[in-house]
This record gives C-alpha cells, sequence and structure tokens, in this order.
C-alpha cells in the first residue's frame, strides 16, 4: 500500500496539495487535463521533486526523504528516456549495475524480464529504429528490473497508435495482477483509464476531486467538472 499524506509542492504560481491511498496491487490512474499536476505527483513519489510538507508512505516505510534509488520504485516517464548509446539488453540492465549487481546476474534478470515483456529477440537492437510500442517496453522493462514495490507510468500509451496502445495497456493489466505490483498510471483520456483501472483519481488544479471506480464516476459525479 502507498499513502500520500498532505503533500504539498509548489512551483511558480501552482500549488499541488494530494491525499491520496492505494491498495496493495491496485490499479489506480490519476486522470485530469494537462497541467493538472498529474506529472508532478508522479516525481514527488519517485523523488524527483522534494514536496513542501507531507509524507509518504510505501507499505510500512516512510520514504519521503529517501534518494530515488532507495525508494524501491519503477518509474517509466512520458519520453520513456532510454539510453540511445546503448542495446536494449544495456537499458534493461542500467538500474541492476547500478545497485552493484554482478554483470552475471544482471544479465539473467534482463533475460527474464525481456521474456515477460516479450521483447527477447530485441536485447542486441540499439533504441534509435525501435517503434513507439518497442520502446514503451523497453522503458517498462527496465522499470521492472529491479523489482519494484510501485510502478509510476507517466502517459505511458499517449503517443502510440490504438492498437498499440491496447496491447500495451493489456500487458500493464497483465504484470499488475501476476506479480501483485500496485500501479499509478497518469493519463487524460478516459477511454484509456477506463481500459486499465480499478479506482480513477480525478485531478483538478493541483487537488484530487473524486476516487472512484470508473462506473461511479460515470454514474455518480461528485461535482459538474467531474461530470
Amino acid at each position: 500500500m502507498i499513502t500520500l499524506q498532505n503533500i504539498a509542492y509548489r512551483v511558480a504560481a501552482f500549488d499541488l496539495n494530494v491525499d491520496l491511498e492505494i491498495g496493495d496491487s491496485e490499479y489506480c490512474v490519476i486522470f485530469g487535463s494537462t497541467g493538472c499536476g498529474k506529472t508532478s505527483l508522479l516525481e514527488c513519489i519517485c523523488g524527483l521533486r522534494h514536496p513542501k510538507r507531507g509524507s509518504i508512505t510505501l507499505g510500512d516505510s516512510n520514504i519521503t526523504k529517501l534518494p530515488p534509488r532507495q525508494r524501491d520504485i519503477g518509474y517509466v516517464p512520458q519520453d520513456a528516456a532510454l539510453f540511445d548509446h546503448l542495446t536494449v539488453r544495456g537499458n534493461i540492465e542500467f538500474p541492476l549495475r547500478a545497485r552493484g549487481i554482478p554483470r552475471r546476474d544482471a544479465h539473467r534478470r534482463a533475460e527474464k524480464v525481456a521474456a515477460d515483456i516479450q521483447i527477447s529477440h530485441l536485447l542486441k537492437r540499439r533504441i534509435p529504429g525501435l517503434s513507439g510500442g518497442e520502446r514503451q517496453r523497453v522503458a517498462l522493462a527496465r522499470a521492472l528490473a529491479h523489482p519494484p514495490r510501485l510502478l509510476l507510468l507517466d502517459e505511458p500509451v499517449s503517443a502510440l497508435d490504438e492498437f498499440t496502445r491496447d496491447t500495451i495497456c493489456r500487458e500493464l493489466i497483465r504484470i499488475n495482477r501476476e506479480q501483485h505490483i500496485p500501479v499509478l498510471h497518469v493519463c487524460h483520456s478516459f477511454e484509456e483509464a477506463k481500459l486499465v483501472a480499478n479506482r480513477i483519481a480525478v485531478m483538478r488544479n493541483g487537488k484530487i476531486v473524486q476516487v472512484d471506480t470508473p462506473k461511479n464516476l460515470v454514474n455518480h459525479p461528485r461535482n459538474a467538472y467531474v461530470a
């Protein structure tokens, strides 16, 4: 379980103020328009931004002040942030080697994750020339290489065509269910949110205005904005 309690972050004139709880093995989507604070919230959780106040608890651990590498969180940013000078294998192994895991063990782990994500045939390829869907799978494999306690996804399928989007979304659901990793997925497409989410947190101007199942958001919106 991850608990965000009174998380406050300010940049220029924008204020982020969030309380949210995500259960074990839950797939939760943060849904809202561009500029509402979705990415800033993910970056606070993974340690790339530092909230002014509040606490972030993952399981029994308060991770609010830990550096990103010590949080055991897998993060797929919107642009995937892959290393063009490395092969697919090198990208997947990067977080393992950064933790000092021996080369042989890193190789074995990369091969297992690549097989799970169905990209074993890409391991020797370099990033330039990969399709959008292939890049997203590589980024996902890298995020899963060191088994995370939480998976953060920032618009992971927004640049993909409809068929590839649906394929990747089904893969994300499978990983969530089979590996029991809680997922926090950011998007601004309600169709995408409905496809993957157990619950959706609707965000507006730095605040979460309703958290509910997709069905209840449609049938019982809390206010006119949610409707």
